[in-house]
Formats: C-alpha cells, structure tokens, sequence
C-alpha cells in the first residue's frame, strides 16, 4: 500500500510495507474493503443562511469594489456601466434599507468619491483629450446622469462630506463581528458533524467485529493511532484534514489575532492623529518653516530680506506655490502685528496677489474655485488699502532702488490697475470654463457684481491720480461689462436722462479725445453703438456707426475688436428690425449671415473645417476667443430675423423681375433655402423655423397675407424667437404690418396684368389695411415706375396702362429667342459637317476685344492687389489710347490653348484640367459668379510653376484667370466647345497700369459674347470698332470684376470700370462717377522698370498716418481739395478757347507738382521717379508718378502746340537713362469690337 494514503504519518507506521498482507482467521468474516471517509465540507455543498440585508449589501458592496478597479486604469466605459448596475442593484435594496431607516454608509463613500473622481477627470482637459471616443462618451454620460442621481441624495452626501468617517468605525466593527461569530457557527457545525460521522462509523465497526477471535499484530502505535482516531482495528478511514497543512481550529486562531491587532491599530491612529502620506525615496523630516529665529528683533530690513528670500524662489523648479502664498500671508500678518506701516504691508499684498496668479502655470487654463475666491478677496483688500493710504505713491515707473517702505513719504513699485485687469481676465477664463448650463456657472456669473465693484473702486482711485492712458483703460474696463447689459427702464423712457447711459457717453468721449490707440478708440465706439442699439436708439447708433467710418478700418483690428464689431453690427441690424427698417436690418446681416458661420464670427463656438482641420494650438488660441454664455445673442433668432428680412424684401422683388433672365439675387442665403425646400419629394408641416419661413415665402408668393401671417407668427415660432424680443407684442405687430404691404405689393407685381381696373376699397379689405397705407403703396410704386399703372382720385381706383407685356407674351419672348439660338448653332454644326474650309478658316464665332487700358491720372493707394483701404479718399482714373488685342477661336476639341507674345507664354490646357475646374464650380449664376475654390487651383496641371520668378507668377495668373472666366460661363450656358485665344497689349506688365484690368474685359467681352449672353455688336459702315449696348457693357464689367478678384483678391473696380466703358472716372468715397469733360491732350508714359510691392506702399503709408495722424491727415485732405481742382480745370480746358486754354493748362502743370511733392511727403516715391521729375522740369514739362508709386511709373502731360522735337529730346533724355517712354493720348471708347481688317490681324475674311 503506498505511503501516501495510509492513516497516519507517524514514524512507526512508515516501517510497514506494501508486501505485508493481513490474513484473517478461518470462520472469520472478511474484513470490509478501505473505506475513504471525507468529511461534510467535500461530500455536500455548504450551506449558509444570510439575511436579506446581507444579501443585498454583499450584492452593492461586489459592484462598489469592482467600479473601483475600473477607476483605476480609468475605464470610463465600465464605470458608467458599473454606475447603473449599482443603481439597479440599490433599487432592489431599498425595502431592506428602508427598515433600517439609514442609508449605508458605504454606499455614501461610493457616490461621493465617484463624484469627486468624475470632476477630476473633468478638469484635466489634457486627458480628456487623450481619452479615446468610448471613454469620453462615457465620461459625459457618467458626469450627466451621475449628477441628476445625486440630487436625491444631496442633504446625505453634505452630511457625509462633513464627517466623512463618522459610522465607519462602527460599521467596521459590527462587520467583524458578525464575520468573527459566523466563522465560530462554521466551526461548531464543522466538529459537531466530524463527531457524528465518527460515531456511526465505530457502530459499524464493531458490529462486524468478532471481539474472541481477533489476530491482529498490530503495534502500540499504530493501537494508539487507532485510539485517537476513532476507528477500528483493520479499517483506515482518511479525512480532508489528512491533505491539509493548517487544523480549521489554527486558521480560526490566525483570523483572531490578526482581528485583535486591526483593533489594536485602529486605538493607536485614534490616539496618534492621521497618518501622513510618505512619497518615494528616503524619508524627509518636514518642520513648520519658523519665519524668523526666536531672539531675531522684526523690523523692516528683516521683514524685507524675508521677503526677498521668499520671492527668490518664485517660477524655481520644485517650489510649492501654495505654500509660498501662506509664507508671504504670514509674513504680512507678522508685519502688521509689529506696526511696520502700511507701505511694507502692502508691498507684501502685491507679492502675494502674484503669487496667487502664479499658482496656475498654464495661462490659457483658468484658476481653481477657491484660488479664484482668494484673488478676489486678495485684490479687495488690496484697494481697501490703497484708497486708506492715498498718500502712498504707487507706480510701474518707481524703481526698486528708489523704493521706500520705512517713512513717509512712502514709495512703493507696482500697479494697481494691471492687477484688477489680469483679475478681470481671470473671471472671464472662468466664466468660459464653467458649464454654460450648470449652476457652477450661475455661481461664478454672481461674482460680477464683486469685479464690477472693484473696477468702480479702482476707478475713483486712479481718475485723480493717473494718466490718460491709464484712466482710458478703466474707462473701456467698466464700459466692456456695461455695454451689453439691457435696461427696461431705459428702453420704456428713451427721452429721460439714464445714469447708465450717461457713464457711458461721459467715458466714450474722455477716450475718444484722450486716446493715443486706434484699439481703445474703435472697442469703445463699438460698445457704444451696441449700447443704443440694445436700447432702440436706431439714429443714434446708426449715424456713429458710419460717422465713425469702422468699415473701412476694421479689417486691420485685431481679432477680438473683429468679433466685436460683427457682435454690433448684427444688434445693429436687429434694431433696425424692430424699428421697422428692414432693408436697413438685412443689409446688416447679410454678410454674418452668408457665410453660414455667424456662430463662429459671433465668437460663440467653433465650427467644423470641411478644408482642414485645426491644430490644438489653433483650438486653443481660437476657444481662448470665445465669449462667456450670458453676453451670448441667440443664433436662431439671428437668423429668423434675417429670413423674415430676406423675405418681405426678396419675394416682391422676384414678382417684379419674373420674366427677366438677369434678375440678381439680392439674399444667396434665402434663395438656397428656398431651392433646398423644392428639392424635396415630399413636403410636409413645417416643424423649424426655417421651414415656418419657406411656408411663408410661399404663401407671400401667390398673395395669401393671412397664411404668411400665420406660419411666421404662431405658438411654435413665438415661443422659438419673437418671445426672445423685449415688448414682443409691438414687434409682432410690426412684422404683421409689413407682411400685409409686402404682400398687397406682390399681389400686383404678379396679378397686374389681369386687371384693367383696380379699387383702393377693395384692395383695402383684402389686406386688411387703412385706405391711406394702400394709396401711399400705389403712388411709390407709380412714382418708381414699378407699376404701369395711373391712379383716379374721385373714383378711388388705379387705372392699368397695358405697356409691359403679359406673362403669355414674356415666355413667347424667351422661346423666340432660345429658338433663334437653336437654329443658329443648328447651321454652325450643318458647315462643319459639310467641309465648309471657309468657316473653318475663319476660325468660326471669332471676336476680337480692343480695350483702352486704365491709368490713374491723380491718384494715391492702389486696392487692385490687397485688401488695403484706399488712402486717398478721392482720385480720378482715366483710360489712354494704349490697347489690348484678344482674339478668340471657338473649337470642338474640349481644350483652351492661350498665346500672349508679351509673356513669350503659349499654353495648352487639356480636357482634365478644365473639367476638374468646372465640376468645382457650384451655385455659378450671371449676375453673381463665385470665385474657384484655392484647394482646387493647387491641383490642376496648367498651373505647376517651373520656377518662382514673377514672370512664372504672372504666366500663372493669366491662365488661372482665363480658365476660370471660360469654365464658369460655359457651365453657366451648358455648351461643350473649346476656345484658342492670341492676345498682345501695348501696356507694360506688371508696371501698374491696369494691363490685368485690360486683359480681363477683354475675355469677359468675348465670352459672354461666345456663349450668347451678349449680342454681337455691329460695326457700322466702315469703321473700325463696333460697341456693346450699356446694359452689356454692365454685364462686361461685371464679370471683368471677376476676373480681377481672382487675380487681385480684394480690387477696388476702379480699372475694370476704365477698361469697360472707357473716358476718366471720379473715384469719390467708394462711388465711381464718369466725367463728361475729358482733354484730348496728349500724355509721355515714362516706365522706371523698378518693380515695388503695392502692400507695403500702401502699409507705410498707413502706419505713418496712423503714428501722426496731425501731419498725415492734412496732406490727404489737401489731396482731396486738389483732385476736385483738376476736375474743375478739366472742364475749363475743355470749354475754354486757345488764351484760356493756355491758362488752364498752366494751372493743370501747377497741380501736377504740388500733386507730387504732396507725394514725396507721403513717402511714396522713389529716386528714380525724382529723377523723371526733375529731368522734365528742365524741359519744360511738369510731371509726377502714378500708380502706388516706389517705382513703376511717372507721365507729364504735353502741351498743344508743343513741337516734335522737344519731344523726341525728351525721350531720348530718358532712354540714355534706361527708361522706356510711350506717347498717348488721354482718354479711349472703352472695350470694343474690332474689324478684323483693321489692327495687327491679317485675315481679311468676314466674321
């Protein structure tokens, strides 16, 4: 038998071998085989009774420690999924918990520090942003629902979070206890069973024992083992507790002793204190910092060598901040306490307010809550002190070393209004922080009334004692936290002297006169335009806002002034909706409002990039911007007032000019929702606002005033936007009003032509408006000649004139024409297919464009290039004798092949260039075409540069320009054909003479002509030129805008318009008048051949104003006065005789030069132009630069009767100087076709 399974494990035993066999005695009964008795714990599963409340606790306690090892590697997923299993799980606990009448207190601990958990997390934005998708989600969800659960605990968690430890102690216990008498039970059961097993297994035995005949040899060990055992000679019964190492009565021992010494412990934490958490490495022995040493006698010199040495260790690695804010606390107290004055005191507060912003390193992240409560609190005392102190000097300009805290006088280095200032920005990082719709947020938004105190306070300090520039930054401190904040009182009583009000007009005009920045001077003019627009103060606000003249200028600002300029702009426009002015309001909003990215120029949130995507730093900088919730305008009622604008203003107007082809969209964004709606297959209720809009547009259409009424003013749309207004009731009474006028207009815009007769009686019951509102409608729309139509007066009806024609009428028109262009290209294609080597020679639709190029006469800044104002508020352009030349060869083949002899550039650009242009190309219409997107330009093959030369550049820009021009008209006319262009220009490239403005009428010239959008101009008898009608040269004009917006980006118009329609223009604050009277005289273009960049021109000029606008502004406004002057001796030349005209000129030579000192003392000339200048003036001639100046340019005009020969000595002066002349002639027709037997073509066959 082996030794392994033998009954007891004595040395004794072990001398007995698996050889030895026990034979029974003859008679005897065989003995029974080994019986393996195990005990109950292996034979039975073990059974324990627990309690309900067990139950359920054991089940919460599982969940609470396995939420826990979640938190540990910060699986937000599992947590929240472990969150709702304990919600579920204590749900089923409630009956158990409810007769205990007491909330566990484990239960407590787990919600508390899972709460705190989900707030720590939140806060660390970095890690957030590490989290991957699923713990984000998860987080959000955990912090969301795990706030709303604790609101029904929240008088437990306050309690718990008070006295955190209180019933642990006891919990603690009766846990034990209860562990400690179940394990006695399991133990006395264990015994009682093991005695009962022995006992029946010795009846047993001793019934099949035969007590006179037993022969066994068995040793007194082995006896003795049986004895303790309890069995039978014979039988070897073997237990569970033979396999184990340890008795069940020593594990009870351990467990006891292990109870007593957690117990022990416990008594000693209670008498020693908290335990102190050991960080890693050896030990350190901390000891409270003593400030000085005990016989050390505080005075001044002490308490300053203390200080330095605490605010040496300022910004060191290692430095505990907060301890570093209760050492200079405590050294403060200290002085105070030994009466060293307030000078030292108050120096130690300015040290310790740093401190306190030093404690965040990171400045883009706001403080914690009770840093922040602490700043304030800190900043308050401080201004205490200062204003009980007034005759302390306290200054950013007082030296360290002429800083005295001993005696009066007291001297002391720093600056009260830096420190509220940096506070100011800390409350508003906190505000952008918090949760917009928690009540943290609520919490923090009280304490404006404590910075609002503070900044009064720290304005009755420094308005006595403090310079300009200083009192200005107060002054625009307290008006950024008043400008947006609504009155009632002031808007009931608008004709009332308001306290608000008045503060605002008192300190906008101390900045307007006092300021020395542009930055101080616009943010409070925009404030105060935003101020009296909240109030409806429209005339006030309006006549600022353009007085000010923000919209030339504001471009330049810095981003923050942006944002609030587009924040005054859109309540500007919301006022002018509620006073009824509602062309005003749409032309206000609309370019917020276009884009489709108002919630990102408002500064209210960031949008998704479709182009690309933002770097972090980018996010960071761009979410630094973001405005705090409550200084929010709400984006839907933005948008809805604009609609309802676009509206009552678009759909009058789209009845008005139904039948014409060429009618221009006045709102984009409205007709993009309209056709968004059409496109639908199926059309049901209106449920947004948006579609409540488009319903109403609808119904406006056909006339149904009620019905428009209806899907604008309703529960759903008061309760979405009109609500939001203050007095809703009045503006909804306004929008009504002007529904029913819009609609009675549309009405007879669109159903005029039915009537012979209409009466004002009726039309007044109709739409519901007084006799007087109708007449007054009918007469402006007579008087503008809207309406063809003549009112009755004693019959009180209008009386149609039938002069337009009818809608059946209107369509034969356009079908009339679109078959005339059917059959056209119908006799096109028939030639082509018959060989007809005549056309083809002929080169088919061939159009050649001779333009008279612009050139600036008087004239300061160019904005052809760069997105510049235009300094020189007033100019005059002409255009000269000078021409570009573009031939045109319509084609099959679906390529653009472009030679231009000037650029030595002939180029060929296939079929996937042009059609990866044109599928680019969306929402193209004739009157608006839209600009290709720069992404796409970076791909097409044309475009590649060899090299970075501005001959490459330029080559570059003609193509670009060329392709976009045809791609888009020819989506536009859904023709598929090619095109070969030749063109030479008799302007110098690049020389700032409007050659681009040139070159780009001519393509818009011969495309539209092309495509057909324009008729063919005739050439009458034998004449060289044929012209296009005015209404084509607008269109002409239009689309040569286009071509300089893609080459220029931001051009004024001012070359375009030369180049169209030709003669000279008056450039006056941004309008563009032609002049009726022009001199033919004769003028000496002289080319420096010095390139110079127009930006920079333009920026220095700028700056210098901007640095002394005193001596700039002067120079500009005699500019001004001189332009008007040339135009007055252009029409004295023009009507005077030879004596007068002598005069004349002479007073034109006179303007010149003072024209070009005038410049010299802008800083925009250059040698070489100086040179042109003087060289003339010897001659006899008066010159001066044009263009941006910096090189490029310069002409003198030529007197009639001048002889040839002065002339020629003139150029050849200039030639032995390296500089190219040109002799022409002051004004041209503009853009023109030309005969093809005239110019530089030598092919003489007809067009």
């Amino acid at each position: 038998m082996s030794r392994f399974f033998k009954g007891s494990d004595s040395e004794s035993e072990s001398s007995s071998s698996d050889d030895e066999i026990n034979v029974p005695r003859a008679g005897t009964t065989a003995p029974r085989p080994v019986a393996y008795a195990f005990s109950d714990e292996e034979d039975e599963p073990k059974r324990i009774v627990r309690s309900a409340k067990d139950k359920r606790f054991d089940e919460l306690r599982e969940i609470i420690k396995k939420m826990g090892n979640h938190k540990k590697i910060k699986d937000m997923a599992s947590v929240l999924t472990d969150f709702e299993e304990l919600g579920k799980a204590y749900e089923k606990a409630k009956k158990v918990i409810e007769k205990e009448n007491q909330i566990p207190r484990f239960f407590m601990r787990c919600l508390v520090e899972l709460e705190d958990f989900v707030a720590e997390c939140w806060e660390d934005r970095e890690g957030r942003k590490q989290m991957s998708k699923n713990n984000a989600k998860g987080l959000t969800t955990l912090r969301q629902k795990l706030k709303k659960y604790n609101r029904d605990f929240e008088s437990d968690i306050t309690s718990y979070r008070e006295n955190p430890d209180e019933g642990e102690e006891e919990e603690a216990a009766d846990s034990e206890e209860e562990e400690f008498e179940m394990e006695i039970q399991e133990d006395f059961s264990k015994s009682r069973t093991k005695e009962d097993t022995k006992a029946a297994k010795k009846m047993a035995y001793d019934d099949d024992e035969d007590d006179d005949d037993s022969e066994w040899d068995m040793s007194s060990d082995s006896s003795s083992s049986e004895s303790d055992g309890g069995e039978g000679p014979g039988t070897t019964v073997y237990t569970a507790a033979m396999f184990l190492k340890k008795q069940p009565g020593e594990d009870k021992k351990e467990k006891k002793d292990k109870k007593e010494k957690k117990v022990r412990r416990k008594k000693e934490e209670d008498e020693g204190g908290e335990w102190e958490e050991v960080t890693k490495g050896a030990p350190m022995i901390k000891e409270a910092p003593k400030m000085f040493a005990k016989d050390t006698e505080v005075n001044h010199e002490a308490v300053m060598k203390k200080l330095n040495e605490i605010i040496s260790a300022r910004g060191k690695k290692g430095t505990d901040r907060n301890e570093q804010i209760a050492l200079l606390q405590e050294l403060q107290s200290i002085a105070d306490a030994n009466n060293l004055g307030p000078a030292i005191s108050m120096k130690i507060m300015f040290h310790i307010i740093s401190a306190i912003y030093d404690y965040n390193p990171n400045i883009a992240t706001c403080m914690r809550t009770e840093m922040w409560e602490k700043c304030l609190n800190t900043v308050g005392e401080l201004l205490d002190m200062v204003e009980a102190n007034s005759d302390i000097v306290i200054g950013e300009n007082v030296l360290e070393e002429s800083e005295n805290v001993t005696t009066p006088p007291y001297r002391i280095r720093g600056c009260v209004l830096t420190v509220v200032e940096r506070m100011d920005e800390e409350f508003t990082k906190m505000l952008q922080a918090c949760d917009a719709h928690s009540t943290e947020y609520v919490d923090r938004l009280k304490d404006e009334k404590a910075v609002c105190d503070i900044l009064d306070r720290l304005q009755a300090y420094t308005v006595p004692r403090g310079t300009t520039e200083e009192i200005c930054r107060v002054y625009l401190r307290r008006i950024e936290h008043m400008y947006y904040k609504f009155d009632p009182e002031a808007y009931d009583n608008p004709q009332t002297e308001n306290k608000t009000f008045q503060e605002m007009e008192e300190m906008c005009k101390f900045i307007y006169a006092k300021d020395l920045t542009d930055r101080l001077r616009t943010r409070s003019m925009l404030c105060q335009i935003y101020h009296q627009a909240l109030h409806d103060r429209w005339y006030e606000a309006r006549d600022l806002m353009l007085m000010s003249h923000l919209q030339d200028t504001i471009q330049h600002s810095d981003v923050p002034t942006q944002i609030l300029y587009n924040r005054t702009m859109v309540q500007l426009g919301l006022c002018a909706f509620r006073k009824g002015m509602i062309r005003d309001a749409h032309n206000a909003l609309v370019d917020i409002q276009s884009g489709g990215r108002a919630k990102e120029l408002l500064a209210q949130g960031l949008l998704l990039q479709r182009q690309h995507e933002r770097t972090p730093e980018q996010e960071k900088i761009e979410k630094r911007r973001l405005l705090p919730y409550h200084m929010h305008i709400n984006l839907e009622l933005l948008e809805c007032v604009y609609l309802v604008s676009a509206m009552l203003i678009e759909v009058p107007y789209m009845a008005a000019h139904e039948m014409d082809a060429r009618r221009r969209m006045i709102s984009k964004n409205f007709h993009h929702v309209m056709r968004m709606s059409e496109r639908q297959a199926l059309t049901g209720p209106p449920e947004s606002m948006r579609e409540h809009v488009v319903a109403a547009s609808k119904a406006m259409k056909t006339g149904d005033w009620k019905a428009c009424k209806n899907f604008i003013l309703n529960e759903k749309m008061n309760a979405k936007v009109w609500e939001l207004f203050y007095k809703s009731e009045t503006v909804q009474e306004m929008v009504t009003g002007k529904i029913q006028e819009e609609s009675l207009r549309t009405y007879l815009f669109t159903y005029s032509s039915v009537y012979d007769s209409l009466c004002l009686h009726t039309l007044s019951d109709m739409f519901e408006l007084d006799k007087g509102v109708v007449h007054s409608i009918m007469s402006k729309m007579i008087i503008n000649e809207e309406l063809m139509a003549s009112l009755d007066e004693p019959t009180q009806t209008v009386i149609m004139h039938r002069t337009e024609p009818t809608r059946l009428q209107s369509l034969a028109l356009q079908l009339s024409e679109k078959v005339s262009s059917l059959v056209d290209n119908n006799e096109r294609i028939m030639e082509l297919k018959q060989g007809n080597l005549f056309f083809q020679k002929s080169g088919g639709n061939k159009i050649d464009s001779r333009v008279i190029t612009s050139k600036t006469v008087l004239r300061i800044g160019r904005t052809e290039e760069i997105n510049v104002r235009i300094i020189h508020r007033e100019l005059i352009n002409s255009s000269l004798s000078l021409c570009t030349t573009v031939k045109f060869t319509a084609s099959d083949v679906n390529e653009v092949t472009l030679t231009f002899s000037d650029l030595e550039m002939k180029e060929r650009i296939d079929s996937a260039d042009l059609n990866k242009l044109e599928s680019s190309l969306t929402d193209q219409h004739l009157d608006e075409p839209t600009i290709p997107p720069e992404d796409v330009k970076n791909t097409l093959t044309c475009l590649q540069l060899n090299e970075d030369t501005l001959e490459s550049s330029l080559e570059q820009q003609t193509i670009f320009t060329t392709i976009s021009l045809f791609c888009s008209l020819r989506k536009i006319s859904g023709k598929q054909i090619g095109i070969h262009i030749v063109g030479q220009s008799d302007l110098p490239i690049g020389a700032g003479l409007g050659s681009s403005a040139s070159f780009s009428a001519c393509l818009s010239a011969g495309f539209l002509t092309l495509f057909g959008f324009v008729q063919k101009p005739e050439i009458l008898g034998n004449g060289p030129l044929g012209f296009w009608s005015k209404k084509d040269l607008e269109l002409i004009n239009k689309w040569a805008y286009f071509g300089e917006k893609i080459i220029h980006g931001t051009p004024s118009g001012v070359d375009n318009s030369v180049a169209t329609f030709g003669g000279a223009i008056h450039f006056q604050k941004g309008a563009i008048t032609p002049l009726q009277a022009i001199p033919q005289m004769k003028i000496l273009l002289i080319n420096t051949k010095i390139s110079r960049s127009t930006k920079k021109l333009v920026g220095l000029v700028r700056e210098r104003k901007e640095k002394n606008p005193k001596i700039f502004e002067p120079i500009l406004q005699s500019m001004d006065e001189l332009t008007n002057a040339v135009v007055k001796t252009y029409g004295e030349i023009c009507n005077s005789d030879d004596e007068n005209n002598s005069l004349s000129f002479s007073d034109l030579e006179d303007l010149i030069d003072v024209n070009q000192h005038l410049l010299q003392a802008l800083g925009v000339s250059h040698p070489a132009l100086d040179d042109i200048c003087l060289t003339c003036r010897r001659s006899g001639f008066h010159a001066k630069l044009t263009g941006a100046g910096g090189g490029g340019c310069a002409y003198c005009i030529i007197r009639p009767g001048v002889s040839e020969d002065v002339v020629e000595a003139v150029k050849l002066e200039m030639k032995k100087r390296n500089y190219d002349c040109l002799e022409c002639t002051l004004g041209g027709p503009g853009v023109a076709r030309k005969s093809l037997s005239d110019g530089w073509s030598k092919n003489d066959h007809a067009e």
